[in-house]
C-alpha cells in the first residue's frame, strides 16, 4: 500500500485502559483516547483501541473512533494495524481506517507509554 497525500494529524492522551489476560499474562489492552484532530479532519475524537500483543511488544490494533468535527458534522472510522516496539516505552503504530465518509485513510504513529499519549499522521491510501 503506498501513502498518498498527508491529510491530517491527531494528539490524543489515554483516558482508561482495561487490562486482559491467560496464562500469567497480559494478552489485550482496550485503551481509550480522546484529543485533538487537524487538517482535512479538523476537530476532536474518541477512540477505543484493541492491542493484541503476547509480549507487550509487538502486536496487532482495532480501532474505534467518532470524531467531531470543527464544522459541526461527525465522521466515524474504524480501522486495524500493526504495534510494533520502539524502545523506551514506546510503540509505532501503522494501519488503515475506513471512514463514515466513504474514505480510506493510512495511519502511521507513536504511541508513548510513559506519558500516555498517542500522536500521528493520517494519508490518503493509494
Amino acid at each position: 500500500m503506498a501513502l498518498g497525500n498527508e491529510i491530517g494529524t491527531f494528539d490524543m492522551k489515554s483516558t482508561s485502559v482495561t487490562l486482559e489476560g491467560s496464562g500469567g499474562r497480559v494478552t489485550n489492552a482496550e485503551v481509550n483516547f480522546e484529543g485533538d484532530l487537524s487538517g482535512e479532519f479538523k476537530g476532536f475524537a474518541l477512540a477505543t483501541m484493541s492491542v493484541n500483543s503476547k509480549d507487550g511488544k509487538d502486536g496487532t490494533y482495532k480501532v474505534t473512533a467518532r470524531c467531531f468535527m470543527a464544522d459541526g458534522s461527525i465522521v466515524d472510522a474504524v480501522g486495524e494495524g500493526t504495534t510494533t516496539s520502539a524502545g523506551g516505552q514506546k510503540w509505532t503504530v501503522a494501519g488503515i481506517a475506513d471512514t463514515s465518509d466513504g474514505r480510506s485513510t493510512a495511519v502511521r504513529g507513536e504511541i508513548d507509554l510513559i506519558n500516555r499519549r498517542y500522536s500521528g499522521k493520517m494519508f490518503e491510501r493509494t
